[in-house]
């Protein structure tokens, strides 16, 4: 799925809404080596939720969601042993009370 196909709304993120396609991200879309993954608010709010788990690190929707995306391409063969940085933008202290820590 591409950012024009996609189907806009806002996130579960705090104070965070995806951009309409007339926003930057159609910009920055036209530079041929970026990719865009798209990450549903489910799968990032269950990857932040690994990662405190399992990594113990508290970050937020927006840290699950780059991690998630991050996971998909290591299994890519274009990045076979190769290395990956995540930056991880946020912290978990404003969703202790969301459904991101219901369980």
């Amino acid at each position: 799925m591409t950012p024009s196909s996609a189907s806009w709304a806002p996130s579960a993120s705090a104070g965070c809404a995806t951009p309409p396609p007339s926003s930057r991200i159609s910009t920055i879309t036209r530079c041929p080596s970026l990719r865009v993954e798209m990450v549903s608010d489910e799968e990032a709010m269950e990857m932040a939720r690994r990662l405190a788990r399992e990594e113990g690190i508290l970050g937020g929707i927006s840290c699950g969601a780059a991690m998630a995306a991050a996971l998909r391409l290591v299994r890519e063969e274009q990045f076979k042993g190769k290395t990956l940085v995540v930056i991880l933008p946020d912290l978990a202290e404003r969703y202790l009370s969301t459904a991101l820590f219901e369980e």
